[in-house]
């Protein structure tokens, strides 16, 4: 069993004592630290955390066992945030964090800290800190982070794919409609894509929509969309732009699709790309913005391919 280290000249009450016998069987790790930063009780739910023996680390400072570091790093010992800084503590009462301590190997292992003053009838003062390894919880939240962004991307171009597009054009026409302000829409369609297909193989097909996605996403801002619509088809939410600056954005695109060249074996592919597009306005649903750039689309390749059209506002903006 954990023993408790006493502070000198100040006894621990029987009450702490017989408390602190019952966290000794704790899972979750359980420290004490006395008023002067010094490790006073270590459980052997901390032994199995941390991988310190309490022979170790009674009596040490916190600071140098434990190093409280946030997720950038940081550390917070023993600075003011520091979860078993006494004083801090002491004002605040229950205190609940997720923080990094330090392994005895070396590698910091995520933990939800709880920390409370404890203060004895007899004036012994200092705080518990009861931690809980998180390092299973940090797992599953990755893998569910990751999950999450895989619905959403498509694979072969690395650009947000059908369901991300329909998502981000909802909150882009209900930011629009509390906030006001304008987005442009632009859809865009690989010209004689299928050419590529029956002459070279879906393989080159394949370089051809990689390429040309990271030319979509190296010719937005960070706070537009790309995404790619379905087959050789893509679209686009731009933000904060008159009709004439969007008009400017598709040619922009257009021209780095033309003068991109993707070789694949002996042979240099060339493409070019055709675009529609429209400016949302006022009442507008997803439906009626994605039909006036289909139709500025369809406008585009009728009369010849490698080319812009905007739709014409029927009404003001």
């Amino acid at each position: 069993m954990a023993s408790v280290e006493p502070e000198v000249g100040v006894a621990v009450p029987a009450k702490v004592q017989m408390h602190l016998d019952i966290l000794e069987g704790l899972f979750d790790g359980v420290l004490l630290v006395g008023p002067d930063g010094r490790i006073r009780f270590w459980n052997r739910g901390a032994e199995r955390i941390t991988g310190f023996r309490a022979s170790e680390v009674l009596g040490l400072p916190c600071c140098e066992v434990v190093r409280h570091h946030d997720f950038r790093g940081t550390p917070r010992c023993p600075q003011a945030v520091c979860p078993v800084l006494f004083p801090a503590a002491r004002e605040e009462g229950l205190r609940e964090a997720l923080v990094y301590i330090q392994h005895r190997r070396g590698m910091r292992i995520p933990v939800i800290s709880r920390t409370r003053p404890m203060i004895g009838p007899d004036g012994y003062a200092g705080v518990i800190e009861i931690f809980s390894d998180n390092r299973l919880g940090m797992v599953r939240r990755k893998h569910l982070h990751e999950l999450r962004r895989l619905a959403l991307l498509d694979p072969l171009t690395g650009l947000g794919n059908r369901r991300y597009g329909e998502a981000m054009l909802s909150v882009r026409l209900q930011e629009r409609e509390t906030r006001g302000g304008h987005f442009g829409v632009l859809l865009a369609d690989l010209d004689y894509f299928k050419r590529i297909n029956d002459q070279h193989g879906h393989g080159a097909g394949d370089q051809v929509l990689r390429t040309i996605g990271k030319v979509f996403a190296a010719g937005l801002r960070s706070a537009d969309a790309a995404v790619r619509w379905g087959g050789e088809e893509f679209l686009f939410l731009l933000s904060d732009l008159d009709r004439d600056a969007l008009g400017v954005v598709a040619e922009k695109l257009r021209t780095e699709v033309e003068r991109t060249v993707i070789r694949w074996g002996d042979h240099d592919l060339r493409i070019t790309v055709s675009l529609g597009g429209c400016l949302a306005l006022d009442g507008d649903t997803w439906e009626r913005v994605l039909e006036r750039s289909d139709r500025g689309l369809y406008t585009s390749k009728r009369e010849g391919r490698n080319r812009v059209t905007l739709d014409a506002p029927s009404r003001p903006r």
